[in-house]
């Protein structure tokens, strides 16, 4: 019997096929299963034997036929096939060893190459594809500890191989320059990689459905792409349906398309005697619309077995739901009843958690009790602080490259303390990385920011203008222009910028008002402009008391640190326990006021601020956990 070469792509995806159709296994998956993995290793367990299969797809009944092994790309649906078809760990084990060996890495150790004997071989699309596949499903069975694999190691795999598919445009993709292959490849990374796109590169996933939605063509509620192609509209719907629910409805929706493409191929498959093997397989995952990887999801992995590699420290509950009332948290239970939330992200796995009430004490004793459980690979802590009005912007990230406690030290009269510094610094390389990181993580903030209270100020006095001889205020009213509408009239009349005549039915501008304006005028010639949040590196201050002292940084530069330009109430217990249990750690807070009386008018920034301390945590952590050296 002459040895042949099958397709390897065409048997795991017709198994795959009935595999999600079934729920079972039937002849035809068992013949799959033993092409893929019945064999004597040889040569370090590279597929380099003799492999029975019947013929190149599980429905026929064609003659066995036997296949040489000896290529990246077949040793990469090996695995896959492994995974999906339950066999056994031996064989998984040994496959993922020699695929994550050098030979097999493209030149730029990004996605894996075809042919692990050409040195400057560059990747191959569809061994990194279904290498991808595979790291993923471990990642998500938690399982991947069983192979000698951390969830770290694997996040730097995926990122890699990703990068190898998403340096290029989704219109870049395939081997030749056809729109042809070029939809058909973006089809197939939609089938595998979609949930790990999710969560990884978003923005990738929906590029790549923008750019087959692009060629879609729609005729009386059908949609086909490339004139009815049957085997290139059936291979785009099962990417479609694939990737639909990880696109949570935003900015792409595929609800109709999906419907018309089905119309299509329900009329279309009863007319066709011949199609290509893969269509019927698509066809079966679409009608059923089950997980490709059956048997590694299958196996729910212990909550206490899963790596976490951030614990994220909130002060209060309103800081907390800030977070989760935008994104979507688990609630996991520890051993003694406590519960903290959880979330994976970014490659990262999230434990969140918090205090039973605000302040250093609380915090220490919920970090320390979670920290010996869950054993994270770094302790971090986000919400909102205090900034130095004049310095800070509310909305401003902060990101603490010192924090200190002011309020540690000895009383020796009744308003004068002694104090004693206690300290702790950034990580210099974590500093320098933030230093360079910029500001287009903002792109991920979910939330609108509010509107300045003195650019509403501003806006209201300008508009006054109009009006010399005074207006009633349900001439101006607006609550989309001055959301804080009742706090910017009283504010205006306390600072006299404006005055009540008429019996107090009309408001007009005052003199001192028109003067502020001019001030303003003068500062600002083309008109006043709220200040734009930014990222920056500072140092804080931690202490025992809500503080609404409008003298308190002047008292904090001129006796602590003449750097310190925000606030809070618990970083510094945050960096003592991290120092306690020898762990890295990091304080993000949002600026969400100026801590002074009157306050209320900016507390309407606090959930801007959380969230956004949230999402530059995940978005640098999700890029820069080596630079922990970890």
């Amino acid at each position: 019997m002459t040895p042949v070469k099958p397709n390897c792509s065409v048997t795991l995806l017709s198994a795959l096929g009935i595999y999600c159709y079934k729920g079972l296994e039937d002849d035809s998956v068992v013949k799959a299963r033993l092409w893929f993995t019945e064999s004597d290793y040889i040569s370090e367990g590279w597929f380099r034997q003799r492999i029975y299969v019947v013929d190149a797809n599980p429905f026929g009944k064609g003659m066995p036929q036997v296949s040489v092994i000896t290529d990246v790309r077949h040793t990469a649906t090996a695995l896959l096939a492994a995974l999906c078809f339950d066999a056994p760990v031996t064989f998984i084990a040994d496959a993922l060893r020699n695929l994550l060996k050098d030979e097999c890495r493209d030149f730029n150790h990004k996605g894996w190459k075809a042919d692990m004997s050409d040195k400057l071989a560059p990747s191959d699309l569809y061994a990194t594809i279904y290498m991808l596949a595979s790291l993923y499903s471990l990642k998500v069975s938690a399982s991947c500890t069983a192979y000698g694999l951390t969830i770290l190691g694997i996040n730097k795999l995926l990122r890699n191989g990703l990068n190898a598919i998403c340096d290029k445009q989704p219109h870049e993709l395939g081997y030749n320059n056809s729109i042809e292959q070029s939809l058909r490849t973006n089809a197939i990374i939609l089938f595998f990689l979609a949930p790990l796109l999710a969560d990884i590169y978003p923005e990738y996933l929906e590029e790549s459905v923008k750019f087959i939605m692009r060629y879609v063509h729609r005729d009386n509620g059908v949609a086909t792409w490339l004139d009815g192609d049957f085997d290139t509209t059936v291979s785009i719907l099962a990417g479609l349906v694939a990737a639909e629910k990880h696109l949570n409805g935003k900015n792409v929706n595929l609800d109709t398309v999906i419907k018309e493409t089905k119309c299509f191929v329900e009329t279309e498959f009863n007319t066709r005697s011949v199609f290509h093997p893969v269509s019927l397989s698509f066809i079966l995952f679409i009608y059923t619309n089950t997980n490709l990887h059956k048997s590694v999801h299958s196996t729910e992995s212990k909550e206490e077995d899963t790596i976490i590699d951030i614990l994220l420290m909130v002060s209060t509950k309103a800081e907390e739901q800030a977070i989760t009332k935008l994104e979507h948290f688990e609630e996991r239970e520890l051993n003694d009843r406590l519960s903290y939330l959880f979330r994976s992200e970014k490659g990262l796995n999230i434990a969140m958690a918090r205090g039973f009430a605000y302040g250093e004490l609380d915090v220490a004793i919920m970090a320390q009790t979670i920290y010996m459980q869950l054993k994270p690979k770094v302790l971090a802590m986000a919400g909102f602080c205090a900034g130095k009005r004049g310095e800070q912007a509310l909305g401003d990230v902060v990101i603490a490259d010192r924090v200190f406690n002011y309020d540690i030290g000895q009383q020796v009269a009744e308003n004068k303390i002694k104090p004693q510094i206690s300290s702790y610094n950034l990580d210099v390389r974590v500093k320098q990385k933030i230093e360079r990181y910029g500001e287009n993580w903002r792109s991920s903030i979910q939330l609108d920011k509010p509107e300045d209270f003195d650019f509403q100020c501003y806006a209201f006095l300008r508009e006054l203008l109009n009006y010399p001889d005074g207006v009633k205020p349900n001439v101006l009213y607006d609550k989309k222009k001055y959301p804080n509408w009742e706090d910017i009239v009283k504010h205006l009349l306390e600072k006299k910028y404006i005055g009540k005549i008429n019996n107090n039915e009309q408001i007009i501008l005052s003199q001192k008002g028109i003067r502020y304006l001019n001030e303003l005028l003068l500062l600002f010639p083309d008109g006043f402009v709220p200040p734009i949040p930014s990222t920056m590196l500072g140092t804080l201050a931690t202490g025992t008391k809500v503080q609404q002292w409008d003298g308190i940084f002047n008292y904090l530069n001129s006796q602590f640190d003449r750097k310190c330009s925000v606030l809070d109430m618990e970083g510094h217990a945050m960096a003592k326990i991290a120092e306690f249990n020898e762990c890295p750690f990091i304080i993000v807070k949002g600026v969400g006021d100026f801590a002074q009386n009157g306050k209320k008018f900016d507390n309407r920034f606090i959930d801007y601020a959380v969230y956004s301390s949230y999402r530059f945590l995940i978005e640098f952590l999700g890029k820069n956990l080596s630079v922990f050296g970890l």
